[in-house]
Protein backbone atom coordinates (compact mmCIF):
# COMPACT_ATOMS: atom_id res chain seq x y z
CA UNK A 1 0.00 0.00 0.00
CA UNK A 2 2.84 2.40 0.92
CA UNK A 3 4.60 1.54 -2.37
CA UNK A 4 1.41 2.24 -4.29
CA UNK A 5 1.04 5.59 -2.54
CA UNK A 6 4.63 6.54 -3.38
CA UNK A 7 4.15 5.57 -7.04
CA UNK A 8 0.92 7.52 -7.17
CA UNK A 9 2.56 10.59 -5.66
CA UNK A 10 5.49 10.31 -8.08
CA UNK A 11 3.18 10.08 -11.09
CA UNK A 12 1.20 13.05 -9.80
CA UNK A 13 4.36 15.12 -9.39
CA UNK A 14 5.57 14.13 -12.88
CA UNK A 15 2.25 15.00 -14.49
CA UNK A 16 2.16 18.32 -12.67
CA UNK A 17 5.73 19.01 -13.76
CA UNK A 18 4.93 18.11 -17.39
CA UNK A 19 1.91 20.43 -17.27
CA UNK A 20 4.01 23.24 -15.83
CA UNK A 21 6.70 22.76 -18.48
CA UNK A 22 4.02 22.76 -21.18
CA UNK A 23 2.64 26.04 -19.91
CA UNK A 24 6.18 27.42 -19.75
CA UNK A 25 6.91 26.41 -23.36
CA UNK A 26 3.64 27.81 -24.66
CA UNK A 27 4.02 31.09 -22.82
CA UNK A 28 7.69 31.40 -23.77
CA UNK A 29 6.95 30.63 -27.40
CA UNK A 30 4.27 33.26 -27.46
CA UNK A 31 6.46 35.74 -25.61
CA UNK A 32 3.78 36.17 -23.00
CA UNK A 33 5.74 35.96 -19.72
CA UNK A 34 3.09 38.07 -17.97
CA UNK A 35 0.55 35.32 -18.60
CA UNK A 36 2.92 32.80 -17.05
CA UNK A 37 3.47 34.98 -13.99
CA UNK A 38 -0.26 35.44 -13.58
CA UNK A 39 -0.76 31.68 -13.85
CA UNK A 40 1.73 31.04 -11.10
CA UNK A 41 0.20 33.65 -8.81
CA UNK A 42 -3.20 32.00 -9.17
CA UNK A 43 -1.71 28.54 -8.83
CA UNK A 44 0.14 29.42 -5.65
CA UNK A 45 -2.78 31.36 -4.19
CA UNK A 46 -5.18 28.45 -4.60
CA UNK A 47 -2.79 26.03 -2.89
CA UNK A 48 -1.98 28.50 -0.14
CA UNK A 49 -5.61 28.87 0.87
CA UNK A 50 -6.02 25.11 1.12
CA UNK A 51 -3.08 24.84 3.50
CA UNK A 52 -3.89 27.58 5.99
CA UNK A 53 -5.44 26.53 9.30
CA UNK A 54 -6.62 29.18 11.76
CA UNK A 55 -7.64 28.51 15.37
CA UNK A 56 -9.03 30.60 18.21
CA UNK A 57 -7.44 30.90 21.67
CA UNK A 58 -9.08 27.63 22.76
CA UNK A 59 -7.83 25.65 19.77
CA UNK A 60 -11.20 25.70 18.02
CA UNK A 61 -11.11 25.99 14.25
CA UNK A 62 -12.08 29.16 12.41
CA UNK A 63 -10.66 28.44 8.95
CA UNK A 64 -9.23 24.99 8.13
CA UNK A 65 -8.28 25.10 4.48
CA UNK A 66 -11.83 26.24 3.83
CA UNK A 67 -14.34 28.58 5.41
CA UNK A 68 -16.41 27.34 8.32
CA UNK A 69 -19.86 25.83 7.81
CA UNK A 70 -20.99 27.92 10.80
CA UNK A 71 -22.51 31.01 9.17
CA UNK A 72 -22.38 33.13 12.33
CA UNK A 73 -18.70 32.32 12.96
CA UNK A 74 -17.90 32.83 9.29
CA UNK A 75 -19.52 36.27 9.25
CA UNK A 76 -18.38 37.31 12.71
CA UNK A 77 -14.72 36.72 11.80
CA UNK A 78 -14.79 38.15 8.28
CA UNK A 79 -12.82 41.29 9.16
CA UNK A 80 -10.14 39.15 10.82
CA UNK A 81 -9.89 36.18 8.43
CA UNK A 82 -10.75 38.00 5.19
CA UNK A 83 -11.67 36.32 1.91
CA UNK A 84 -9.82 34.89 -1.08
CA UNK A 85 -9.97 38.12 -3.06
CA UNK A 86 -7.96 40.38 -0.76
CA UNK A 87 -11.05 42.40 0.16
CA UNK A 88 -9.76 42.90 3.72
CA UNK A 89 -6.19 44.24 3.77
CA UNK A 90 -4.06 42.84 6.60
CA UNK A 91 -6.52 40.03 7.24
CA UNK A 92 -5.09 36.57 7.94
CA UNK A 93 -5.65 35.25 4.42
CA UNK A 94 -4.48 38.42 2.74
CA UNK A 95 -1.32 38.59 4.84
CA UNK A 96 -0.40 34.93 4.40
CA UNK A 97 -0.99 35.02 0.66
CA UNK A 98 1.19 38.10 0.21
CA UNK A 99 4.25 36.44 1.76
CA UNK A 100 6.99 35.52 -0.76
CA UNK A 101 7.07 31.89 -1.88
CA UNK A 102 9.95 29.76 -3.11
CA UNK A 103 8.64 28.76 -6.51
CA UNK A 104 10.30 27.18 -9.50
CA UNK A 105 8.51 27.40 -12.82
CA UNK A 106 10.02 24.05 -13.76
CA UNK A 107 9.45 22.01 -10.64
CA UNK A 108 6.27 23.65 -9.41
CA UNK A 109 5.30 24.50 -5.87
CA UNK A 110 4.63 22.45 -2.75
CA UNK A 111 2.94 24.62 -0.09
CA UNK A 112 3.45 23.96 3.59
CA UNK A 113 0.57 23.66 6.02
CA UNK A 114 0.44 26.82 8.15
CA UNK A 115 -1.24 26.77 11.54
CA UNK A 116 -2.13 30.21 12.87
CA UNK A 117 -3.34 30.67 16.42
CA UNK A 118 -5.36 33.78 17.24
CA UNK A 119 -6.10 35.39 20.58
CA UNK A 120 -9.82 35.75 19.87
CA UNK A 121 -12.43 33.56 21.52
CA UNK A 122 -14.95 32.07 19.07
CA UNK A 123 -17.75 32.08 21.64
CA UNK A 124 -17.28 35.76 22.47
CA UNK A 125 -16.84 36.62 18.81
CA UNK A 126 -20.12 34.97 17.85
CA UNK A 127 -21.93 36.43 20.85
CA UNK A 128 -20.85 39.96 20.01
CA UNK A 129 -21.92 39.53 16.41
CA UNK A 130 -25.32 38.11 17.34
CA UNK A 131 -26.04 41.00 19.73
CA UNK A 132 -25.22 43.63 17.10
CA UNK A 133 -27.13 41.76 14.40
CA UNK A 134 -30.17 41.30 16.63
CA UNK A 135 -30.56 45.06 17.01
CA UNK A 136 -29.19 45.83 13.53
CA UNK A 137 -26.68 48.13 15.21
CA UNK A 138 -23.96 49.46 12.95
CA UNK A 139 -20.75 49.58 14.89
CA UNK A 140 -18.31 47.32 16.66
CA UNK A 141 -17.59 45.44 19.86
CA UNK A 142 -14.00 44.97 21.01
CA UNK A 143 -12.77 43.00 24.01
CA UNK A 144 -9.15 43.10 25.15
CA UNK A 145 -7.21 41.65 28.07
CA UNK A 146 -5.70 44.79 29.58
CA UNK A 147 -2.89 42.87 31.32
CA UNK A 148 -1.50 41.54 28.01
CA UNK A 149 -3.01 43.47 25.09
CA UNK A 150 -4.64 40.35 23.61
CA UNK A 151 -7.73 41.01 21.51
CA UNK A 152 -10.38 38.51 22.59
CA UNK A 153 -13.13 39.88 20.37
CA UNK A 154 -13.23 42.26 17.44
CA UNK A 155 -16.55 42.32 15.63
CA UNK A 156 -17.68 44.91 13.11
CA UNK A 157 -21.29 45.07 11.94
CA UNK A 158 -22.60 44.87 9.29
CA UNK A 159 -20.27 42.19 8.05
CA UNK A 160 -19.93 39.95 5.00
CA UNK A 161 -20.60 36.26 4.45
CA UNK A 162 -17.87 35.07 2.08
CA UNK A 163 -20.36 32.60 0.56
CA UNK A 164 -22.75 35.39 -0.45
CA UNK A 165 -20.75 38.64 -0.61
CA UNK A 166 -23.22 40.08 -3.08
CA UNK A 167 -25.76 40.30 -0.25
CA UNK A 168 -23.53 42.44 1.97
CA UNK A 169 -25.07 45.62 3.37
CA UNK A 170 -23.51 49.01 2.68
CA UNK A 171 -20.35 49.38 4.73
CA UNK A 172 -20.08 45.66 5.37
CA UNK A 173 -16.52 45.43 4.05
CA UNK A 174 -15.31 48.19 6.41
CA UNK A 175 -13.83 47.23 9.77
CA UNK A 176 -15.35 49.87 12.02
CA UNK A 177 -12.91 49.02 14.78
CA UNK A 178 -10.05 50.36 12.67
CA UNK A 179 -11.41 53.61 11.20
CA UNK A 180 -11.74 57.00 12.89
CA UNK A 181 -14.75 58.67 14.48
CA UNK A 182 -15.23 61.62 16.84
CA UNK A 183 -14.95 60.18 20.36
CA UNK A 184 -17.24 62.42 22.37
CA UNK A 185 -17.04 62.02 26.13
CA UNK A 186 -14.91 58.86 26.22
CA UNK A 187 -12.10 61.32 25.48
CA UNK A 188 -12.67 63.12 28.81
CA UNK A 189 -10.56 60.46 30.52
CA UNK A 190 -7.67 61.63 28.31
CA UNK A 191 -8.18 65.24 29.35
CA UNK A 192 -8.38 64.39 33.05
CA UNK A 193 -5.17 62.35 32.82
CA UNK A 194 -3.41 65.20 31.01
CA UNK A 195 -4.43 67.60 33.80
CA UNK A 196 -3.40 65.30 36.64
CA UNK A 197 -0.09 64.37 35.01
CA UNK A 198 0.74 68.07 34.81
CA UNK A 199 -0.54 68.98 38.29
CA UNK A 200 -1.43 66.21 40.73
CA UNK A 201 -3.10 68.75 43.05
CA UNK A 202 -5.82 69.20 40.41
CA UNK A 203 -7.53 66.18 41.98
CA UNK A 204 -8.94 68.74 44.45
CA UNK A 205 -10.52 70.83 41.68
CA UNK A 206 -14.27 71.35 42.13
CA UNK A 207 -16.85 72.99 39.94
CA UNK A 208 -20.34 74.41 40.33
CA UNK A 209 -22.13 73.59 37.06
CA UNK A 210 -25.06 75.74 35.93
CA UNK A 211 -25.45 73.86 32.65
CA UNK A 212 -23.57 76.50 30.65
CA UNK A 213 -20.07 77.97 30.71
CA UNK A 214 -18.45 80.19 28.12
CA UNK A 215 -19.57 78.70 24.77
CA UNK A 216 -19.93 75.22 26.31
CA UNK A 217 -23.15 73.57 27.47
CA UNK A 218 -23.98 70.33 29.24
CA UNK A 219 -26.56 67.88 27.93
CA UNK A 220 -29.82 69.81 27.44
CA UNK A 221 -28.27 72.58 29.55
CA UNK A 222 -29.02 70.52 32.68
CA UNK A 223 -26.86 71.70 35.62
CA UNK A 224 -24.76 69.34 37.72
CA UNK A 225 -24.35 71.89 40.53
CA UNK A 226 -21.40 71.67 42.93
CA UNK A 227 -19.19 68.64 42.31
CA UNK A 228 -15.63 67.45 42.95
CA UNK A 229 -13.34 66.63 40.03
CA UNK A 230 -14.18 62.93 40.28
CA UNK A 231 -17.88 63.72 39.76
CA UNK A 232 -17.10 66.14 36.95
CA UNK A 233 -15.70 63.11 35.11
CA UNK A 234 -18.30 60.52 36.11
CA UNK A 235 -21.19 62.95 35.49
CA UNK A 236 -19.63 63.74 32.11
CA UNK A 237 -19.95 67.44 32.83
CA UNK A 238 -18.92 69.31 29.68
CA UNK A 239 -18.71 72.64 31.47
CA UNK A 240 -16.56 71.27 34.29
CA UNK A 241 -14.12 69.44 32.00
CA UNK A 242 -13.80 72.51 29.78
CA UNK A 243 -13.21 74.82 32.72
CA UNK A 244 -10.58 72.48 34.19
CA UNK A 245 -8.82 72.22 30.82
CA UNK A 246 -8.83 75.99 30.45
CA UNK A 247 -7.37 76.39 33.95
CA UNK A 248 -4.64 73.74 33.84
CA UNK A 249 -3.72 73.07 30.19
CA UNK A 250 -2.61 74.81 27.04
CA UNK A 251 -3.85 73.45 23.69
CA UNK A 252 -0.34 72.16 22.96
CA UNK A 253 -0.18 70.30 26.27
CA UNK A 254 -3.47 68.52 25.60
CA UNK A 255 -2.39 67.68 22.05
CA UNK A 256 0.95 66.32 23.26
CA UNK A 257 -0.54 64.18 26.01
CA UNK A 258 -3.09 62.68 23.62
CA UNK A 259 -0.24 61.73 21.28
CA UNK A 260 1.82 60.29 24.12
CA UNK A 261 -1.14 58.26 25.42
CA UNK A 262 -1.48 56.39 22.13
CA UNK A 263 -5.20 57.07 21.74
CA UNK A 264 -4.46 58.72 18.38
CA UNK A 265 -1.83 56.22 17.24
CA UNK A 266 -2.13 53.88 14.27
CA UNK A 267 0.34 51.57 16.01
CA UNK A 268 -1.70 50.61 19.08
CA UNK A 269 -2.20 47.19 17.48
CA UNK A 270 0.84 45.28 16.25
CA UNK A 271 -0.45 42.91 13.59
CA UNK A 272 -2.88 44.93 11.49
CA UNK A 273 -3.03 48.39 9.97
CA UNK A 274 -5.54 50.92 11.30
CA UNK A 275 -6.26 54.58 10.64
CA UNK A 276 -4.38 57.28 12.51
CA UNK A 277 -6.38 59.49 14.85
CA UNK A 278 -6.05 63.27 14.98
CA UNK A 279 -6.93 66.35 17.00
CA UNK A 280 -6.04 70.02 17.27
CA UNK A 281 -6.93 71.62 20.58
CA UNK A 282 -5.70 74.93 19.16
CA UNK A 283 -8.95 75.07 17.22
CA UNK A 284 -11.08 74.99 20.40
CA UNK A 285 -9.44 73.77 23.60
CA UNK A 286 -12.67 73.62 25.60
CA UNK A 287 -14.59 71.45 23.13
CA UNK A 288 -11.50 69.38 22.28
CA UNK A 289 -11.22 68.56 26.01
CA UNK A 290 -14.70 67.03 25.73
CA UNK A 291 -13.82 64.91 22.68
CA UNK A 292 -15.49 67.17 20.14
CA UNK A 293 -13.99 69.88 17.90
CA UNK A 294 -11.56 68.14 15.49
CA UNK A 295 -10.92 65.03 17.61
CA UNK A 296 -10.90 61.73 15.71
CA UNK A 297 -9.99 58.32 17.14
CA UNK A 298 -10.35 54.65 16.28
CA UNK A 299 -12.28 52.27 18.56
CA UNK A 300 -9.05 50.24 18.86
CA UNK A 301 -7.24 53.38 20.04
CA UNK A 302 -9.88 53.92 22.74
CA UNK A 303 -9.55 50.29 23.86
CA UNK A 304 -5.78 50.60 24.18
CA UNK A 305 -6.15 53.77 26.26
CA UNK A 306 -8.74 52.37 28.66
CA UNK A 307 -6.63 49.22 28.95
CA UNK A 308 -3.88 51.43 30.37
CA UNK A 309 -6.23 53.00 32.92
CA UNK A 310 -7.34 49.56 34.11
CA UNK A 311 -3.72 48.35 34.15
CA UNK A 312 -2.44 51.06 36.50
CA UNK A 313 -1.19 53.38 33.77
CA UNK A 314 0.72 50.76 31.74
CA UNK A 315 -0.36 50.32 28.11
CA UNK A 316 0.30 47.10 26.23
CA UNK A 317 0.31 47.05 22.44
CA UNK A 318 -2.78 45.20 21.20
CA UNK A 319 -2.40 42.04 19.13
CA UNK A 320 -4.58 39.37 17.57
CA UNK A 321 -2.09 36.65 16.55
CA UNK A 322 -0.81 34.71 19.53
CA UNK A 323 2.82 34.62 18.34
CA UNK A 324 3.05 38.39 17.83
CA UNK A 325 5.91 40.00 19.76
CA UNK A 326 4.97 43.40 21.13
CA UNK A 327 7.65 44.15 23.71
CA UNK A 328 6.96 45.40 27.22
CA UNK A 329 4.24 47.70 28.44
CA UNK A 330 4.66 51.48 28.18
CA UNK A 331 3.75 53.76 31.07
CA UNK A 332 1.52 56.54 29.76
CA UNK A 333 0.30 57.88 33.11
CA UNK A 334 1.13 57.44 36.77
CA UNK A 335 -0.54 54.77 38.85
CA UNK A 336 -2.15 57.52 40.95
CA UNK A 337 -3.72 59.12 37.88
CA UNK A 338 -5.02 55.77 36.63
CA UNK A 339 -6.52 54.99 40.03
CA UNK A 340 -8.18 58.42 40.27
CA UNK A 341 -9.88 57.89 36.89
CA UNK A 342 -10.93 54.28 37.53
CA UNK A 343 -12.32 55.09 41.00
CA UNK A 344 -14.16 58.12 39.63
CA UNK A 345 -15.85 56.01 36.95
CA UNK A 346 -17.08 53.19 39.18
CA UNK A 347 -20.37 55.01 39.75
CA UNK A 348 -21.18 54.95 36.03
CA UNK A 349 -21.98 51.22 36.02
CA UNK A 350 -23.58 50.78 39.46
CA UNK A 351 -27.15 50.93 38.15
CA UNK A 352 -26.62 48.81 35.03
CA UNK A 353 -26.88 45.36 36.61
CA UNK A 354 -23.47 44.11 35.50
CA UNK A 355 -22.65 41.08 37.64
CA UNK A 356 -19.10 42.07 38.55
CA UNK A 357 -17.10 45.13 39.56
CA UNK A 358 -16.50 47.51 36.68
CA UNK A 359 -15.82 51.11 35.81
CA UNK A 360 -16.85 52.77 32.57
CA UNK A 361 -17.22 55.96 30.57
CA UNK A 362 -20.05 56.91 28.26
CA UNK A 363 -19.59 58.90 25.09
CA UNK A 364 -21.99 60.76 22.83
CA UNK A 365 -20.20 62.26 19.84
CA UNK A 366 -22.41 64.95 18.35
CA UNK A 367 -22.50 65.40 14.58
CA UNK A 368 -23.69 68.36 12.54
CA UNK A 369 -26.04 66.60 10.14
CA UNK A 370 -26.63 63.14 11.57
CA UNK A 371 -27.51 61.32 14.75
CA UNK A 372 -24.72 61.16 17.31
CA UNK A 373 -22.32 58.24 17.65
CA UNK A 374 -22.63 56.29 20.91
CA UNK A 375 -19.66 54.93 22.88
CA UNK A 376 -19.30 52.89 26.05
CA UNK A 377 -15.87 51.87 27.35
CA UNK A 378 -16.15 49.45 30.28
CA UNK A 379 -13.32 47.82 32.25
CA UNK A 380 -13.80 44.80 34.50
CA UNK A 381 -11.82 45.29 37.72
CA UNK A 382 -12.95 42.23 39.65
CA UNK A 383 -10.52 39.56 40.86
CA UNK A 384 -13.17 36.91 40.19
CA UNK A 385 -13.66 37.90 36.54
CA UNK A 386 -11.43 38.24 33.46
CA UNK A 387 -9.28 41.39 33.25
CA UNK A 388 -11.07 42.69 30.16
CA UNK A 389 -11.89 46.03 28.63
CA UNK A 390 -15.15 45.92 26.66
CA UNK A 391 -15.82 48.67 24.14
CA UNK A 392 -19.15 49.08 22.39
CA UNK A 393 -19.33 51.65 19.60
CA UNK A 394 -22.60 52.32 17.75
CA UNK A 395 -22.38 54.37 14.59
CA UNK A 396 -25.16 57.00 14.69
CA UNK A 397 -26.43 55.19 17.78
CA UNK A 398 -27.63 58.34 19.57
CA UNK A 399 -27.07 58.64 23.31
CA UNK A 400 -25.25 55.80 25.04
CA UNK A 401 -28.34 53.99 26.38
CA UNK A 402 -28.17 51.15 23.84
CA UNK A 403 -24.39 50.87 24.13
CA UNK A 404 -24.71 50.42 27.91
CA UNK A 405 -27.44 47.81 27.48
CA UNK A 406 -25.35 45.86 24.96
CA UNK A 407 -22.33 45.94 27.28
CA UNK A 408 -24.37 44.66 30.21
CA UNK A 409 -25.87 41.82 28.16
CA UNK A 410 -22.53 40.85 26.68
CA UNK A 411 -20.61 40.80 29.96
CA UNK A 412 -23.31 38.95 31.91
CA UNK A 413 -24.28 36.41 29.25
CA UNK A 414 -20.95 35.73 27.56
CA UNK A 415 -17.93 36.88 29.56
CA UNK A 416 -19.22 35.86 32.97
CA UNK A 417 -21.44 32.94 31.92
Amino acid sequence: MKLFTKIKATLYALSAGIFVIAVLLVCTASGNSKTLDAYYKDYIRADNYKNIYVYDCNGEGIYKGAFSDDEVLRTATFHIIGDRFGSVPNSVLSTENSKPQDVSKLTGYTPEVKSINLTIDNRLQKGAYEILAKGDYRGCIIVSDYTTGEIKTMVSYPSVDVFTPENAKDGGFLNKAAITYPPGSVFKAVTVAAILEKDASAKDFSYNCSGKAYHISCYHNIPHYQQPFSKVLSNSCNCGISTAAKKYLTPTELNNFAKKSGVLSSEVIADMSIAKGSMDANDDLMWAANGQSKNMVTPLGVVAYYNAIANGGLRHTLYIKSDTETGGAERIMSKATAEFISKSLENVTKSLGINCKTFAKTGTAELDNAQSHAWFACCINDSNAPAYTVLVFLENGGISTNAKAITTEFINNYILD
